[in-house]
């Protein structure tokens, strides 16, 4: 039978005083994840997929990053290169 690989799930949230906040979003993902790399891109139409500039740290058994709500539409993925 093949090994079966898991891969994390993505999840986002708004922070909860939006009104105190800076408007960012948080992306994260239950760790650990190694050998998966966060990507982004502007698009989907068609994609270009990019590692992400943003640096995971960990929080409570997830990775997550804050990426600024302003810059405009943004895709993510975690990908096992």
């Amino acid at each position: 039978m093949p090994e079966q690989t898991h891969y994390p799930r993505l999840g986002w949230r708004w922070p909860r005083d939006r009104a105190r906040s800076s408007n960012t979003v948080t992306v994260s993902w239950q760790g650990p994840s190694t050998g998966f790399v966060l990507e982004s891109t502007p698009s989907l139409s068609p994609p270009d997929w990019k590692k992400a500039d943003e640096v995971a740290t960990p929080n409570n058994g997830r990775l997550e990053v804050t990426v600024s709500a302003d810059q405009g539409s943004r895709y993510f993925r975690l990908r096992k290169p």
